[in-house]
Formats: C-alpha cells, sequence, structure tokens
C-alpha cells in the first residue's frame, strides 16, 4: 500500500508462464515468484542422479511387476508447482501410483510428491538445506532426502509436524534395495532409527527404504 501510495509499483511474481517463455534449452525454476536459472550440471552430479535412478528408481519403479517393490514413480528433474509463484524441478521426486496415477504428458505436476532427492550442489546448498526445505515441509512433503556427492553423505529426512527430522544417514556409499551389505565396501553408515532406509541385509535394505521413502 504505502509503494502504490509513493507511486512505486511493488515487484511483480513470476508464475509458470514466465518458465515457459524461457528457451526450450534453458533449465530454470521458480522459488518465491523469482525466476532461477539453473547451471548445467557437473558430471559428479550427474554420476549421482543416475546411480539414484538405479538403485530407487529400479526397484520401486522399474521393476514394479517383476519382481522389485513397485507402486512408485520416480521421475529426474521434471516441474513440480507447489504454488503459483513456487515451480521447482527437483533432482529425483517420486509419488505413489495411485495418488498420481498418469503422470506423462503433464506439466507442471500439481501433485504434492511423496518423496524428493536433491543432490547438493557446492555452490547452492544454501537452497536446497534451508530454500528448498522449508518449501517443501510447507507443502507436506513427508520425505526428504539430501546427496552430497563431496562428503559422499546422503540424509534421510522425514517430515514431523513444523520440522524436518533425520531418520538416518549413510557415509561413502549408498546401500540399495536388494543389495546386500558389504563391510569390505568402507561403507560407514549409521541410523537414528528403523526410517534411516539403511541396513545390513536385502530383506532390511527392502523395509527401510520402503519406510523412508513414506512407507
Amino acid at each position: 500500500m504505502r509503494d502504490s501510495l509513493l507511486g512505486v509499483s511493488a515487484p511483480r511474481l513470476a508464475t509458470y508462464d514466465d518458465l515457459l517463455a524461457l528457451p526450450e534449452d534453458v533449465r530454470a525454476e521458480l522459488i518465491a515468484g523469482s525466476v532461477r536459472v539453473l547451471p548445467s550440471v557437473l558430471p559428479r552430479h550427474a554420476m549421482v542422479q543416475r546411480a539414484l535412478g538405479r538403485f530407487v528408481g529400479g526397484p520401486f519403479d522399474d521393476d514394479d511387476g517383476h519382481g522389485g517393490v513397485g507402486g512408485w514413480w520416480i521421475l529426474p528433474e521434471v516441474d513440480v508447482r507447489f504454488g503459483v509463484h513456487d515451480v521447482v524441478r527437483p533432482d529425483m521426486a517420486g509419488w505413489r501410483r495411485p495418488r498420481l496415477p498418469e503422470p506423462w504428458d503433464v506439466r507442471p505436476i500439481d501433485v504434492v510428491p511423496d518423496w524428493i532427492c536433491e543432490v547438493v550442489s557446492p555452490s547452492d546448498a544454501r537452497t536446497d538445506r534451508i530454500t528448498k526445505a522449508r518449501l517443501y515441509l510447507e507443502a507436506g512433503v513427508p520425505a526428504y532426502w539430501l546427496v552430497d556427492p563431496e562428503t559422499r553423505v546422503l540424509e534421510a529426512l522425514l517430515g514431523e509436524g513444523q520440522r524436518w527430522v533425520e531418520a538416518g544417514r549413510a557415509n561413502r556409499r549408498i546401500d540399495c534395495p536388494d543389495r546386500p551389505h558389504s563391510s569390505s565396501s568402507g561403507s560407514n553408515s549409521s541410523s537414528s532409527g528403523s526410517n534411516a532406509g539403511m541396513g545390513q541385509s536385502s530383506v532390511k535394505h527392502r523395509a527401510h527404504c520402503e519406510r523412508s521413502l513414506g512407507g
């Protein structure tokens, strides 16, 4: 009101239409009405995305009906709209299939994910750890993973009320469903509870990953 009385217009908050107006080869997202252009990912970042697609997307999505856990869509870098002025592109996002029966040819997706994973960039860690963490929590995302390629640490967080609670942490190597733990791999994982998503046998891996994905 004061700005209008002084003849100063308030900054216009961007919407998804502003993202659509960008060239197709521009990676961008919208946070609090501001357009953020995303740089091309480094090979280390891309390697983590590929591993997540294999070890999470494999059993929970690709192997649905073929002996895997199934029941999920695990999608990399799709536009997810949390509000008119908040449209982000998580590194990986997952939905239980009954909540999102047909995600194909939909842009952006307006259904809140059941799980999100961000690969932390050293130059922009604050966005993943603070800005996006707050956005995801307020939107009701149940499970949030952060993977730091530099320290090789995965943090599994679960939303409890108005805060994230660390459910587990894995160092150096991410153990995955149906992949038995091997002490010779140099793994140094720790868990603060059964929701950690890590274990020491393929059965425990499956159960823990299911829990940490909101199961």
